[in-house]
């Protein structure tokens, strides 16, 4: 994580809740008289909240940030594993939807909005796309993501073929993005 000298105070509240809320709210013991539903429900809707913090820090900093799903403490019933499997498909689907808005940025936005930028609006354009890929693209390689794929593929969950389909997209914008970088870094 990072320095809290140099944080935003929505990254304070991401790595407070993560390392310091989460752990206690998934605490077996706190939850004892809760009942099963209402700790259901109160683990989706933090981690709802975590992943919102994850997503705004990213937009913060002008990134994409796909948001690592936390878990609770569960005891390796069936019932938990189908639990832990669908809450990764859930986070599969939110990084199904930052990935596309990203790859559906259109450098001619502006012009079919009636604008006419100045051709350095496209230069940093591409820039931004190209920093934006950049960045989805070390993260899917990054272990935890890897790691995850892993489960959803050996619980042969369907998602994985269309998220590997979605992954070769980012690579192949990736390439041009980066191309468009290079050739107008040339000019």
């Amino acid at each position: 994580t990072t320095e809290f000298g140099r944080c935003t105070p929505f990254e304070h509240l991401e790595v407070i809740s993560k390392n310091i809320i989460f752990p206690i709210l998934s605490n077996s013991w706190n939850q004892q008289k809760w009942g099963e539903v209402a700790t259901h429900e109160v683990n989706d809707c933090f981690n709802s909240f975590l992943t919102s913090t994850s997503i705004l820090c990213g937009k913060i900093k002008g990134e994409t940030r796909l948001p690592m799903p936390s878990f609770d403490g569960d005891n390796g019933s069936l019932p938990a594993l189908q639990n832990r499997i669908s809450f990764l498909e859930a986070a599969i689907t939110t990084w199904t939807k930052q990935i596309k808005n990203v790859l559906n940025q259109d450098p001619e936005s502006q012009l079919k909005r009636g604008f006419h930028p100045p051709p350095e609006v496209g230069i940093e354009f591409w820039k931004s796309k190209a920093n934006n890929l950049n960045s989805v693209f070390d993260q899917l390689q990054g272990e935890k993501i890897r790691c995850i794929l892993d489960v959803l593929e050996q619980a042969k969950s369907t998602y994985c073929t269309t998220f590997s389909q979605l992954c070769k997209e980012v690579y192949n914008a990736r390439i041009e993005a980066n191309d468009h970088v290079k050739y107008f870094g040339n000019l």
